[in-house]
C-alpha cells in the first residue's frame, strides 16, 4: 500500500466517524460493515434448536474443530453458520 493511501485514510477519518454514526442498524450497509464481527460458527445443539434441524441434516455440512470455551476440555465440533442457514432455507 502506498503512503498516500495512509495519508488519505487519516484525513478522512473524522468524516468516516460522522458517517458511521448516521448508519441505521437496520440498514443493509450497516450489516455489511459488521459481517466480520458476527459469529461465524454454531454448535450442533444450537443449530438443531434454533433452526429446527436434525443431526442427520448436519452430517453433510462443513464443520471444524475449535477450542472449548472451558479450560482443560477437548476440542468441540462447530458448523459454519452460513451453511446451517442455507440448509434451513433449503429445507423450509
Amino acid at each position: 500500500m502506498h503512503l498516500s493511501c495512509y495519508l488519505n485514510a487519516d484525513l478522512n477519518k473524522k468524516e468516516d466517524v460522522k458517517e458511521a454514526k448516521k448508519l441505521n442498524p437496520k440498514d443493509s450497509n450497516a450489516r455489511l460493515l459488521n459481517i466480520s464481527m458476527e459469529r461465524n460458527f454454531i454448535t450442533p445443539v444450537r443449530a438443531m434448536n434454533d433452526f429446527f434441524l436434525k443431526s442427520s441434516d448436519l452430517e453433510m455440512l462443513r464443520k471444524t474443530r475449535r477450542r472449548s470455551p472451558y479450560e482443560n476440555e477437548p476440542l468441540i465440533t462447530v458448523y459454519w453458520l452460513k451453511d446451517v442457514e442455507a440448509k434451513y432455507a433449503h429445507q423450509y
